[in-house]
């Protein structure tokens, strides 16, 4: 499994608050050479950190035997994302100015803060409670719940008589 990064919703809060902080910093930098250069190395200190809780938080929550197809939709929201993003920071930056394009990144990451405190409880809530399980028995003595069973089974959701 992948190690490093916050483990759990209010984790993950806290490090998008840094990057949506840092994101922000760049609007009133903008006026200066020096401290654009200083608001940058902020503001990108806090890449790295979400990537890596958000790719940890992932591993963790993916069933067995999926990891391969949730880390293939992690990276499809992250290019879409991205490639996005992008194209209408620049779109803006073009119109506008620079300080429009900084805000609209500041923008995208304190929509994904509020996003992520409105369903934190839905995340996952410790390294132990996604990977870690018993097996139980189902409705015979010889089966077993699937892994996608013991997920469910994880966060409380019943999926055996």
């Amino acid at each position: 499994r992948l190690g490093g990064g916050a483990h759990t919703g209010a984790g993950l809060s806290l490090v998008l608050a840094a990057l949506t902080a840092g994101h922000l910093l760049l609007v009133p930098a903008a006026g200066s050479v020096l401290a654009l250069g200083v608001a940058l190395l902020i503001a990108g200190a806090a890449i790295a950190p979400t990537y890596a809780t958000v790719y940890s938080m992932v591993d963790r929550a993916a069933p067995e035997g999926t990891a391969t197809e949730a880390f293939a939709w992690l990276a499809t929201a992250v290019a879409v994302g991205a490639s996005s993003g992008s194209a209408l920071a620049g779109a803006l930056a073009d119109g506008a100015g620079p300080v429009a394009a900084f805000a609209l990144a500041g923008g995208a990451g304190a929509i994904a803060l509020i996003a992520t405190a409105l369903r934190s409880s839905t995340l996952v809530k410790s390294p132990a409670l996604a990977v870690a399980w018993s097996p139980r028995r189902c409705s015979t003595a010889t089966d077993r719940c699937s892994s996608a069973g013991r997920y469910l089974h994880n966060y409380g959701i019943p999926t055996c008589a």
